[in-house]
């Protein structure tokens, strides 16, 4: 059972969190914690497996309530990331949730913790494979029905990266600010996009800035693209709640 510290001044972000995290009935969320200071305090008293924390809190942010716990809290494995980046006019977009280039999907994902050495990773992870990472570099097995798959042996180099592996899917999901509709999919070096207004492929290793279109000349992975990202839509349509 991992036993899961939730630290996020958003109350309905946190209810949500808690909600997802309890349909696993391999954790177990101890409390939520709405505050900085409420949340070294939680830490201190419940000493759970695993704190999410919010980085943009009130009076003490995210970062100085992470620092104080680990400055007594021994043997920590700490991982900063987010949740999309900015357009800052690539593409024509400047802000975020107008499209699937990397310029708004690739995250920063650091990693630190015992048995974990310095490295830079070049191969495809996704966000949804953090939380069986975490379980596995936790110590614990992690579940078997989660979307995500653990990266754990990779980041602790148990084995070799593979450039020209790995892989990741990304959704706009329609809201009140998001059209939806564009789903996007990377195995390795190659990614597929898929929008109202057609298909778009890249090779995002040689073409970072994503420029050229290469849906025409027909790679051989493009079949395999076009079976990964079908199948991600389909899941995607079946509820997490079921």
């Amino acid at each position: 059972m991992v036993r899961v510290l939730i630290v996020d001044d958003s109350p309905t972000a946190g209810l949500l969190l808690k909600s997802i995290l309890s349909s696993d009935p391999g954790i177990e969320v101890l409390a939520v914690a709405s505050s900085g200071e409420e949340g070294i305090r939680k830490a201190f008293e419940l000493d759970p497996d695993l704190v999410t924390m919010d980085m943009h809190l009130g009076v003490m942010d995210g970062f100085e309530a992470t620092r104080r716990i680990l400055a007594q809290k021994a043997r920590p494995i700490v991982i900063v990331s987010a949740d999309h980046g900015e357009g800052l006019g690539e593409h024509g977009q400047v802000f975020h949730s107008t499209d699937l280039y990397d310029s708004q999907t690739h995250v920063p994902l650091v990693i630190a913790g015992p048995g974990i050495k310095p490295q830079r990773i070049q191969e495809t992870v996704s966000l949804t494979d953090l939380t069986p990472s975490l379980i596995e570099l936790a110590g614990f097995a992690p579940p078997t029905d989660l979307d995500g798959v653990s990266f754990a042996d990779l980041a602790n180099g148990k084995r070799a990266q593979s450039v020209e592996g790995g892989a990741s899917y990304s959704a706009m999901i329609f809201d009140r600010s998001n059209p939806g509709g564009v789903t996007s999919v990377v195995l390795g070096r190659w990614k597929l996009i898929e929008s109202p207004t057609g298909m778009e492929l890249y090779d995002v290793r040689s073409d970072p800035g994503e420029r050229s279109n290469r849906l025409r000349t027909k790679p051989p992975i493009l079949d395999t693209l076009l079976k990964a990202l079908q199948a991600h839509q389909a899941a995607a349509k079946q509820s997490p709640f079921k």
